[in-house]
């Protein structure tokens, strides 16, 4: 019998799209329904198990669950309990979920208890590159979880070679054990842009957008005060922060009162939007002058490539996986630089053509960035190791 013939049955994470609009839970959402599409004779469970049951799975969307190779498994199950009963000799979760030929874990907390065969995907090691970029007791305990889900999965998938080299040099896991599946943006052009709500004095004006957390491995400090000074040198575009507030926030917090406060001429208020709808995201991406991605670390960088299908140009680090994933498509700045960014800033705030060339070259860019492509190479890891 064939390994397409024995994994029938494919479980996969996707917990963290119930949780306030991220990464991680677009990934899940987009995998499933690029899954789905690619092998209709397969079934898809999606995990959505939670100690707030079936109503907490309300933000999945309706089509994907629609579809009829695509199975919910959101029963009212805390997570802890579900860890605890694994500890018991000869418990499996798939007593709950059914029997699964495979499961893709998606998230940094795992389901406990599975018995198929197990791929785990690493976003990054950021973690491990600095314990500043997270709160106190983040590095351990993400560790220690990463390193067992590791020591045990059939499989590790990535979405960059940035993460599978951290992976290597930092953990010495072997590469034959590591597959490289680089993430889509062509879910961007999917969505319906929404309204945009826009609290600026002058929607009207033209801005540069940051799309993600507001935590200190966005480095959005930097790119408040790298903006501060090219308004004072002639740049002519707002700046928007969209995305929730995350850790670490009161350096962030203090440089946007600064701006604020300013009454120069030089600046104006930060528009700090916070957490948005989908539509709201892609409506505010979508308008942009520029997006600006100046990470200090990614695994990948969603929004650079839904940027990319938009026409939006972007600025972003030379460094990880932004770099890697911009290709020649983008301004690439040293995010340690606050003078590297603010010149970027400058060169690409005042300079139609510039921004028009890296709309177009980030348009051509995307087409190597596709959710079907993502969802073929998964199939195969998971062929190679279901079943069993």
């Amino acid at each position: 019998m064939s390994a397409k013939a024995r994994v029938r049955r494919i479980g996969l994470d996707v917990r963290a799209a119930l949780r306030a609009p991220c990464g991680i839970g677009r990934v899940g959402v987009e995998l499933a329904r690029a899954l789905a599409d690619a092998a209709p004779e397969r079934e898809i469970l999606l995990y959505a198990a939670s100690r707030h049951g079936r109503a907490w799975a309300r933000p999945l969307p309706a089509e994907l669950l629609a579809r009829p190779n695509v199975r919910l498994f959101a029963p009212r199950l805390p997570a802890k309990a579900l860890q605890w009963a694994a500890r018991l000799p000869g418990v499996r979760t798939e007593w709950l979920t059914g029997r699964l030929d495979a499961f893709v874990h998606t998230d940094l907390v795992f389901v406990a208890g599975l018995r198929c065969p197990q791929i785990v995907m690493v976003h990054d090691l950021a973690f491990e590159v600095s314990r500043d970029f997270h709160d106190e007791g983040f590095h351990e305990a993400a560790a220690t979880r990463l390193r067992r889900a590791v020591a045990h999965a059939a499989a590790i998938i990535v979405p960059s070679h940035a993460t599978r080299a951290d992976l290597i040099e930092r953990w010495q896991i072997a590469p034959e054990r590591i597959t490289v599946i680089p993430l889509g943006g062509d879910h961007a052009t999917r969505v319906a842009p929404g309204a945009r709500r826009d609290p600026r004095a002058d929607p009207t004006r033209p801005y540069a957008l940051h799309v993600g957390t507001l935590e200190p491995r966005k480095n959005v400090v930097r790119l408040v005060r790298a903006w501060r000074a090219a308004r004072s040198r002639g740049l002519e575009l707002d700046l928007v922060l969209v995305g929730p507030w995350g850790w670490k926030t009161e350096a962030l917090r203090a440089e946007i009162a600064r701006a604020e406060m300013a009454r120069d001429g030089a600046a104006a208020p930060v528009c700090v939007r916070g957490a948005v709808d989908e539509g709201e995201l892609f409506a505010w991406l979508r308008d942009a002058s520029l997006l600006c991605y100046p990470s200090l670390w990614e695994g990948f960088g969603l929004p650079i490539v839904e940027a990319f299908a938009l026409g939006v140009p972007v600025l972003t680090s030379a460094r990880s996986s932004t770099q890697e994933v911009a290709g020649d498509a983008a301004l690439l700045v040293d995010p340690e630089s606050e003078e590297s960014i603010t010149e970027a800033l400058q060169r690409v705030g005042g300079d139609v053509a510039l921004r028009a060339d890296l709309a177009a070259r980030g348009r051509a860019r995307v087409a190597q960035f596709r959710w079907d492509s993502a969802a073929r190479t998964l199939l195969r890891v998971i062929d190679s190791v279901g079943g069993g």
